[in-house]
């Protein structure tokens, strides 16, 4: 049986273990605020910059961060339309989705051939580089920060916005720091297991150890080692049954949060 600490898979196995502790706290917070529809949308806004970055020879990686950091922006600030006890982010995300999928479709077609496609869309974790390692670890310790940094704050808004203003917290600030905190999670997380596949991974986990009545910090300790686990078996099973890593990763993601779900019903 071939397992991740197997040379060849080893740093893959490193990367998406960062991925797991990168997207922890991001998956939590969309859970509690509700901006699932956001955390789906941003993979496919970051799609149009991946594909003008691949044309340019800039990297897909780079272009993906920009693309999402501006796709956040976009639907925060959308979501700004009405009142501040009016806010929808799901309805501001609505509006990035359609042109975003299609355009960055058009774009990475003409770089990279559909090959190029379905490694953006589906992912690549075999195909991990020291270099990607080092950039997943760079933002899994900046999400840390603003994890420790903007608890209160996060925790507030959660709560709903009079609480959050009787608490002293702009929740227009936190909203636009959580949705780039969600958004460069993302564009990280898009390079090993596909735009289309983040979700899984971003929010399956966080699910699971949601479901109980525990603190938001161990919830999110929780998360980062059910991932840890599911990138792991995802990575395994694809290396010894052939299977493709990203949607391998991307199953097992899924099963906690289905499970916990079941057993609660």
């Amino acid at each position: 049986m071939t397992l991740p600490l197997d040379p060849t898979l080893r740093t893959a196995w490193l990367e998406l273990i960062a991925i797991a502790v990168l997207v922890a706290p991001v998956g939590v917070w969309a859970l509690h605020r509700r901006a699932l529809f956001a955390a789906e949308v941003l993979p496919h806004a970051m799609l149009p910059a991946a594909g003008a970055a691949a044309l340019l020879g800039l990297g897909i990686t780079f272009g993906g961060l920009v693309g999402a950091l501006v796709g956040a922006a976009a639907i925060a600030l959308l979501g700004r339309a009405g009142s501040a006890d009016d806010r929808d982010l799901d309805s501001a995300a609505t509006t990035v989705l359609g042109a975003a999928t299609g355009l960055g479709a058009i774009l990475t077609i003409q770089a990279s051939g559909t090959r190029g496609l379905e490694r953006l869309l589906f992912g690549d974790p075999l195909a991990a580089t020291t270099g990607s390692l080092l950039w997943t670890l760079a933002g899994a310790a900046a999400i840390g920060v603003l994890a420790i940094v903007g608890h209160r704050a996060l925790l507030a808004s959660t709560l709903g916005a009079d609480a959050a203003r009787a608490a002293g917290v702009s929740t227009a600030r936190v909203e636009l720091l959580a949705t780039i905190g969600l958004a460069v999670a993302v564009a990280l997380a898009a390079g090993s297991v596909g735009a289309v596949l983040t979700f899984a991974l971003v929010v399956g986990p966080a699910a699971a150890a949601t479901r109980g009545g525990h603190r938001v910090g161990t919830q999110i300790l929780a998360t980062a080692a059910i991932g840890l686990i599911v990138v792991t078996v995802g990575l395994t099973v694809s290396a010894n049954v052939d299977v493709p890593a990203g949607a391998a990763v991307a199953l097992a993601a899924g099963l906690p949060g289905l499970a916990a779900l079941a057993i609660r019903h």
